[in-house]
């Protein structure tokens, strides 16, 4: 069920849906918590404010074409995850642990470049970090979309102010020694996204899209199946990081010993559900080195 409580501000009924474990799961990296709990940020373009209280979501500044068009689909509501829970425990009893620590984080529908640029950002670095180079990079480079509450906030740069950065500018963004793979990537990414688009979102083929993704550079298996699950909205990826390999090796009696025969693994196990599935096992993860550090 969804109301409009003024022109601006819109409450929606969900279900089987947290959101604080959904923006800090280590899936996006734009929104910030406020001291009244709320969230706020930038994603298709616009300054969002959104807030839970139980099984009401209140979101403003937005209209009602613009919660049904964009913010369901943003935040997956449209998605039964209870079916989705229960095929896993289904599947693997060994998940118990972490359904129960992840239960209401939903994956993001976000946009594929920025999603790109965020996953290089991603490899061998910390959410932290990640974090803060995404927001320099949009602080620094991003176009101007709005103030709210007294603070001016930033779209995500597009392709072309990307691509005239120089090294020493990447590096000021905490890229470090990702900046030679960027510059290049950046160069490179309209032209084999075009070939994504023929390729898999038009005739669905999510292992064509992953080669394409990988012939760019600073992008290797780990990032491709991260851009295809977060980016393009393909469920049946299953990315493998420290965080995954570790915990799924002390959940699954029978886990594979490479990263690569986990991922494959844990997609014939799965198949629709092994995104959602991964990112409980990461959220889970982390949040069992949080409680014990």
């Amino acid at each position: 069920m969804m109301q409009m409580i003024d022109r601006q501000t819109a409450a929606l009924t969900v279900n089987t849906f947290h959101l604080g474990k959904t923006l800090q799961s280590g899936q996006c990296f734009r929104w910030k918590r406020g001291k009244d709990g709320s969230f706020t940020g930038v994603a298709k373009g616009r300054i969002l404010n959104v807030r839970q209280k139980s099984d009401t979501l209140m979101l403003h500044p937005v209209t009602l074409e613009e919660v049904k068009n964009l913010w369901i689909p943003y935040f997956d509501l449209d998605r039964d995850y209870e079916a989705f829970n229960r095929y896993i425990l289904q599947q693997a009893p060994w998940m118990t642990a972490p359904l129960h620590a992840g239960r209401g984080l939903r994956l993001l529908r976000q946009d594929p470049w920025e999603t790109a640029i965020t996953f290089i950002f991603s490899a061998n670095n910390h959410i932290p970090r990640i974090t803060a180079s995404i927001d320099c990079l949009s602080r620094t480079y991003g176009p101007m979309i709005g103030k709210y509450k007294g603070v001016l906030y930033h779209d995500f740069p597009g392709v072309e102010l990307l691509m005239r950065l120089t090294a020493e500018e990447w590096r000021a963004c905490g890229a470090g020694y990702r900046s030679r793979y960027l510059m290049k990537m950046v160069q490179q990414w309209e032209a084999c996204y075009d070939q994504v688009k023929r390729n898999g979102l038009e005739r669905p083929n999510e292992h064509a899209v992953r080669c394409l993704l990988e012939t760019l550079p600073g992008i290797g298996p780990k990032v491709s199946a991260c851009i295809s699950l977060f980016g393009l909205g393909y469920q049946s990826q299953f990315p493998v990081d420290v965080w995954v390999r570790r915990r799924i090796k002390e959940l699954w009696p029978h886990a594979p010993a490479l990263d690569r025969d986990i991922e494959q693994a844990a997609l014939s196990l799965f198949g629709e559900a092994a995104g959602y599935a991964q990112q409980l096992i990461f959220y889970e993860a982390r949040q069992r080195r949080a409680s014990t550090s």
